[in-house]
């Protein structure tokens, strides 16, 4: 806001900080005055090699060492950039599996990743099972318009792109269920449901009942993903899982931490 040579308003920034201690930006979504690092963080811990797709394996070569997980009591991030290559936007990619002690806790995890090439955003999605299975999907591209707002670029073949897989980041054990405020809900678990009705419980043992998931609104894409907890290791807190948020949650709190 202090600066009357540059737009305003907020631009996406790559942080990546090397193991010399150098910290960078890239700065492809447009020149940065101030940075918001409060999402940058990494552990200390011995690294994990991921168990890689033989694709990916073939493309890294020696480089295969520098992608995995690191782990510190319950928390685990993940670290390393994929070699480029090709991403579908039907069908996921597998990247490859995590090690046993690694693997999350609870249902399906989704993360974001970006891509910043010649001027433009690519954006990909990254599942997470709780098998340890890790696969990749790209969403779409994304430009910016000299007054600000964001476009979408229809670039069906974008060509070969490296992807970061800095923040892919969860728990391995159950965290502290969010109590959720004003309307938010937890993604629906039809698939507990199903395995509660073949052990002869019945629908209604699980959160809702049938007809109340018929009535909702809620993305069926959704179903079966981790919901909302808090994990503490230490002085750290990590936040995990997936809320179902509404417009009015613009203006107020959709969840509250425990005590």
């Amino acid at each position: 806001p202090d600066r009357d040579d540059l737009p305003k308003y907020d631009r996406a920034a790559l942080v990546e900080v090397s193991v010399s201690g150098d910290v960078t930006v890239s700065q492809e979504d447009g020149v940065v005055a101030r940075l918001q690092l409060a999402n940058v963080a990494w552990l200390r811990t011995s690294l994990i090699p991921l168990h890689l797709d033989p694709v990916f394996r073939e493309l890294c070569c020696s480089k295969s060492a520098t992608i995995g997980c690191r782990k510190a009591g319950a928390i685990v991030f993940c670290e390393g950039i994929l070699p480029g290559t090709d991403y579908s936007q039907v069908e996921d990619v597998v990247v490859g599996t995590v090690p046993l002690d690694c693997r999350p806790d609870g249902g399906r995890r989704l993360f974001l990743a970006l891509s910043c090439v010649e001027g433009v955003i690519h954006v990909f999605r990254v599942f997470l099972e709780p098998s340890g299975r890790l696969a990749v999907r790209r969403s779409h591209t994304q430009g910016r318009a000299r007054d600000g707002h964001i476009f979408e670029v229809a670039k069906r073949q974008p060509g070969a792109l490296s992807l970061s897989l800095g923040l892919v980041r969860f728990t391995t054990e159950p965290g502290v269920p969010l109590r959720m405020l004003a309307g938010a809900r937890v993604p629906l678990q039809h698939a507990a449901r199903k395995q509660l009705a073949y052990l002869g419980l019945g629908v209604d043992a699980c959160t809702g009942s049938e007809d109340a998931d018929k009535d909702s609104d809620s993305p069926r894409d959704m179903d079966g993903f981790q919901v909302a907890t808090c994990t503490r290791h230490k002085s750290m807190v990590i936040l995990d899982g997936a809320v179902l948020v509404t417009a009015r949650h613009r203006y107020t709190a959709f969840a509250q931490l425990p005590n």
